[in-house]
């Protein structure tokens, strides 16, 4: 059996006396990681097949929520929107902005008339939605 030595480093890193300093330094790394992970990078479970190739079913996806504080979402970023004002809480990717005239035709995507190439989309879909 090893003896411990009272006075050694790995004795002393493995059980730290317990000093105002360190319970200071233990609650600021508990309140930043409350800060960060509760409400700046949002763990989201990707549920469901509509994002593959890019997500897939059962990942985990960290969210930045300041990304879109001081610009608009874009095409083609992915965003986060909160399904009816509850916690529920969906991965979508930005087909069009405000403004602009979407058309699903013949299994392809136009936006104000124009196609748009997808490579992302895995299976096309033959219904119309104009």
């Amino acid at each position: 059996m090893l003896k411990m030595v009272k006075n050694s480093k790995i004795s002393k890193f493995f059980f730290p006396s317990i000093t105002r300093k360190f319970i200071l330094r233990i609650s600021l790394v508990v309140i930043l990681a409350y800060v960060l992970f509760g409400h700046i990078l949002i763990p989201l479970k990707i549920t469901g097949y509509s994002m593959e190739p890019t997500y897939h079913n059962g990942s985990i996806n960290f969210c930045w929520r300041l990304r879109y504080l001081y610009s608009k979402p874009a095409r083609p970023h992915v965003v986060v929107v909160r399904f009816a004002g509850k916690k529920v809480m969906l991965l979508k990717r930005v087909v069009a902005v405000e403004g602009e005239t979407v058309e699903f035709r013949q299994g392809k995507l136009f936006i104000n008339g124009n196609v748009i190439d997808e490579p992302y989309v895995r299976f096309p879909c033959d219904w119309n939605l104009s």
